[in-house]
């Protein structure tokens, strides 16, 4: 927290570029990010306007506003005091400034309760956001379905989620957005059951997770392969789960996730002779992507990505 806090726009911006560089190797197109480590107005508009100005250079950035992360310091002990200072003053300058589409809340222990996510995620509601939700992560805290009652268009991680929770994603909107990345790279004893999920009739999407203080691997495809396939129908729900499902989750289906005619020519052109070799070769860059605007960002690993100069950005920039 106190790294985002002090970091420059410049600093971050040019670390944030890598990383794009770096997800776009692996052959990513479309990604989202999360604020939600800076928790003060400065530092979150800083991040927001961050992933603004990045958006586009060259991966498509979905912007989401994690304020209801964990309880800043100037608010020790008054968890309720700080979600009314979000529904208050963040939420709405937020939106004003069209500075994120999503707003996300931890729901878990260190995190906030039920009651306090319901009050912010239905303010957040009322202003316009879309919803999304660390769910069911550490401890079993009904979060699952706090978000298919409340319409969140993910639920996230769910390791700790069972039959019940499973039924309710399925006869709801919420994609089950599954993160193995992040369990493998915290160590973490159990994978969500996405066998379960799916055959429940659950909407079944998988992300990776990333965060740069646990995690230096950047393919998407190792994240999708870590929780996955035995035989080749449980290669093609990987397949379907990293490309519509994700879109879903994302609200973008009209756009990406499928190749089809209408849709933007969002996609990666594989050095492959099988769609079972994602997960074969973990961690090998395996092609190139392009854009929806039809830019050829890499190709065969060879970097091709425009340099853009991103301005540099005052934090107090509206």
């Amino acid at each position: 927290m106190r790294d985002v806090r002090s970091a420059s726009v410049i600093a971050l911006a040019a670390l944030a570029r890598r990383r794009l560089e770096g997800f776009a190797r692996h052959g990513t197109t479309t990604l989202e990010a999360k604020s939600g480590y800076a928790l003060d107005e400065q530092g979150e508009r800083k991040t927001l306007g961050l992933l603004r100005d990045l958006d586009a250079h060259p991966l498509d950035i979905v912007p989401t506003y994690l304020g209801a992360h964990m309880t800043p310091p100037e608010y020790d002990a008054r968890p309720d005091e700080y979600i009314d200072w979000m529904i208050g003053h963040m939420l709405p300058m937020v939106r004003e400034q069209r500075l994120a589409e999503f707003v996300d809340a931890y729901i878990d222990r260190g995190g906030f309760t039920l009651d306090q996510a319901r009050r912010y995620f239905t303010a957040a509601r009322g202003l316009g956001f879309g919803l999304r939700v660390h769910a069911e992560q550490f401890t079993r805290t009904g979060a699952a379905r706090l978000a298919c009652e409340l319409g969140a268009a993910s639920a996230d991680h769910l390791e700790q989620a069972t039959l019940e929770d499973a039924d309710a994603l399925a006869q709801s909107e919420t994609v089950a957005t599954l993160l193995p990345g992040s369990v493998f790279h915290l160590s973490l004893p159990r994978y969500a059951p996405g066998r379960l999920l799916i055959d429940r009739g659950a909407a079944v999407s998988a992300g990776y997770g990333f965060q740069s203080r646990n995690q230096s691997d950047m393919q998407h495809a190792d994240g999708d392969c870590l929780g996955l396939p035995d035989d080749d129908d449980e290669h093609r729900e990987a397949i379907t789960a990293a490309t519509v499902n994700a879109a879903a989750a994302l609200q973008r289906s009209q756009r990406v996730g499928l190749i089809e005619p209408g849709n933007d020519a969002d996609l990666i052109i594989l050095n492959a002779e099988d769609h079972r070799e994602l997960a074969y070769w973990f961690g090998v860059q395996s092609g190139g992507a392009d854009d929806e605007a039809r830019r050829v960002v890499y190709e065969d690993n060879r970097k091709r990505i425009e340099e853009e100069e991103i301005p540099a950005r005052d934090a107090s920039h509206d």
